[in-house]
């Protein structure tokens, strides 16, 4: 569990709840993340056993707001929640299907599902091999700047993560 000014975050395999969750604070690097007043990684281990399964970061009884929206970038899926003047970010690393020859295809090993109601989640199948699931959160507590709407996106890329 992440207590954060937008709510309490908790991640869940397949609809239950877990604590089986690494949460590491992060420090806000000097490239672009000053205005952030938290960023966290959330790594979940999870053995595939070739079943369908969702592994979720969700943002408890988040009521979203019209600001609320997608973010997504090269390799980054992520969605902007708003609440009152500030912006909490979560990403994952994906890259949306590729078409190629009339089919779709992707870099990755899993899908992804997200939404504006407050979570996004990896899920899995029977192809899935990969192991760790990283989330990234980052948040602007109040007065969330035109610049610090970018903030939270690039702070919550983990992609940008070195641990």
């Amino acid at each position: 569990m992440l207590n954060t000014p937008f709510g309490e975050i908790n991640f869940y395999i397949d609809d239950i709840l877990t604590s089986d969750v690494k949460l590491t604070k992060l420090i806000s690097d000097k490239s672009c993340f000053s205005e952030l007043d938290g960023r966290y990684s959330a790594v979940i281990n999870f053995i595939p056993d070739g079943k369908l399964h969702r592994i979720t970061c969700k943002i408890e009884d988040y009521t979203s707001s019209e600001n609320d929206g997608i973010e997504s970038g090269e390799k980054l899926v992520s969605v902007g929640f708003h609440k009152n003047s500030g912006k909490l970010s979560i990403g994952i690393e994906y890259d949306c299907d590729i078409c190629k020859d009339g089919k779709f295809y992707s870099p990755y090993d899993y899908k992804c599902a997200y939404s504006k109601e407050g979570f996004v989640e990896f899920i899995t199948d029977e192809s899935t091999k990969t192991s760790e699931y990283v989330f990234g959160i980052a948040w602007i507590e109040k007065n969330v700047t035109e610049d610090g709407l970018t903030q939270t996106w690039l702070g919550a890329d983990p992609t940008f993560y070195f641990y």
